[in-house]
């Protein structure tokens, strides 16, 4: 898995197919970071208390706003995935799978409980 950086965006690419750029949250307000809906804004505030913000992202995957913790890089490919912050329990990210299901046991977090949750994707 390639690791490209454009500005602010890392975008990762396999076999010359690049997966949809995911930023840095404490690049929020940069130039060439893209700007948020209220919305989304307050997803991240609510998540980044619970988590920290050292590797938090964010990225638009289709229609989709997600947030996840990218602890090993933003292109590592390991099984599942990264779990996806905003999204109910067992949603993971993978940069060639994009976001996915698995079956898990985790419970959707206390703090998250009146974030508007992401059913499918």
């Amino acid at each position: 898995m390639l690791e490209i950086h454009r500005g602010y965006a890392t975008i990762c690419q396999a076999d010359k197919q690049q997966f949809p750029a995911s930023y840095l949250v404490a690049d929020l307000g940069k130039p060439g970071v893209p700007k948020l809906s209220p919305r989304e804004l307050y997803t991240i505030r609510k998540i980044e208390p619970n988590v920290g913000i050292n590797g938090l992202r964010f990225e638009h995957a289709g229609r989709h706003f997600i947030v996840f913790v990218a602890g090993l890089g933003p292109c590592h490919t390991f099984v599942p995935g990264y779990p996806v912050l905003d999204a109910e329990p067992c949603w993971f990210n993978m940069p060639v799978d994009g976001v996915h299901a698995m079956p898990c046991r985790d419970k959707r977090a206390s703090w998250m409980s009146d974030l508007k949750i992401v059913r499918a994707f």
